[in-house]
């Protein structure tokens, strides 16, 4: 037997429908306002790793530019040291010739010359500033050689570093000036002793 659907009885079942339904409503926008914060969130971190993708790509590019570099500068700088070294060889090459037979002291120069050139042409030793940070200790002084009048003004000190190998110090006017200033404060730029 059904209730005779009254005005008061339609009011009753709208009261209790609306009080069943609102916490649902209530519920249910709850829970789309938390997916719609959830997307924003899953949007923003894809962004994210997007941007950063991008970034790691462009590092990747520098760095194999860089790296690209690097190699161009080790071959431009393995080119100049054989080139320097070519023409340290020659000249000491040069310097041992012109030292001649003569006599013993003489004979022994151009020895030594002769030998600093071998082993520098097979990479025996290495000038100066090809060895790297490590500074180059020289601990006996065997010859000194002074230019030729028309020659470039360039001392040439024949040495042998600290694992006996030849080493041939280059010293224009300049480096010779501040050697000896170095070595005898109270000599003048030209080497002669000053007079007060």
């Amino acid at each position: 037997m059904t209730a005779q659907m009254t005005p008061d009885r339609l009011a009753e079942i709208r009261e209790r429908l609306a009080s069943t339904l609102k916490p649902q409503k209530t519920e249910i926008s709850e829970l789309l306002d938390e997916i719609d914060a959830l997307h924003d969130d899953v949007n923003g971190t894809c962004l994210a790793r997007w941007e950063e993708e991008q970034e790691n790509e462009q590092l990747r590019l520098s760095i194999a530019g860089l790296h690209a570099r690097i190699t161009e500068l080790e071959a431009a700088q393995a080119t100049t040291i054989a080139e320097r070294d070519a023409q340290i060889i020659a000249w000491l090459e040069k310097k041992a010739r012109e030292e001649g037979s003569s006599n013993k002291d003489r004979r022994n120069r151009a020895d030594v010359l002769f030998r600093m050139a071998d082993k520098l042409s097979r990479g025996a030793v290495r000038p100066p500033l090809s060895r790297g940070p490590d500074p180059l200790v020289v601990n006996r002084f065997d010859v000194a050689m002074e230019p030729a009048p028309e020659e470039e003004q360039v001392l040439t000190v024949g040495c042998i570093d600290e694992n006996g190998n030849p080493v041939a110090l280059l010293l224009d006017m300049e480096a010779r000036s501040k050697v000896a200033r170095w070595l005898a404060p109270e000599l003048n730029d030209t080497g002669r002793a000053t007079t007060t």
